[in-house]
């Protein structure tokens, strides 16, 4: 489904009425819990994922669940800590700043 409007889908944005929609990876999660609650898989699940990549060359969402009793609820558990950050993890390849932070505490760390 293409829409003509320019702005990206896995951002939050407002719908036509005025509502607040949801994050594509949040919409995208729900969905999956929504399959889980009307049945599943008729052999169980073991695993489940979310990978979601908007317009630059990274994936915004990444998460996976392997081998776990009840993957569709340790994926929500992941996401739930992930996804507030998912501004900050988008912002670090851009941002010169976070990578020298980061880099000016490795050094300070190897001279201890």
């Amino acid at each position: 489904m293409r829409s003509s409007a320019r702005r990206s889908p896995t951002r939050c944005s407002t719908s036509s009425s005025g509502a607040p929609t949801l994050a594509l990876w949040e919409r995208l999660l729900r969905a999956l819990e929504a399959g889980k609650a009307a049945g599943g898989q008729p052999n169980g699940e073991s695993s489940s994922g979310l990978y979601v990549v908007d317009r630059e060359p990274y994936a915004m969402v990444d998460l996976r669940v392997d081998l776990h009793p009840e993957p569709v609820a340790g994926l929500r558990r992941l996401a739930d800590a992930y996804f507030p950050l998912v501004p900050y993890y988008n912002l670090r390849p851009c941002d010169r700043t976070c990578r020298q932070r980061r880099s000016g505490r490795r050094a300070a760390a190897r001279r201890r």
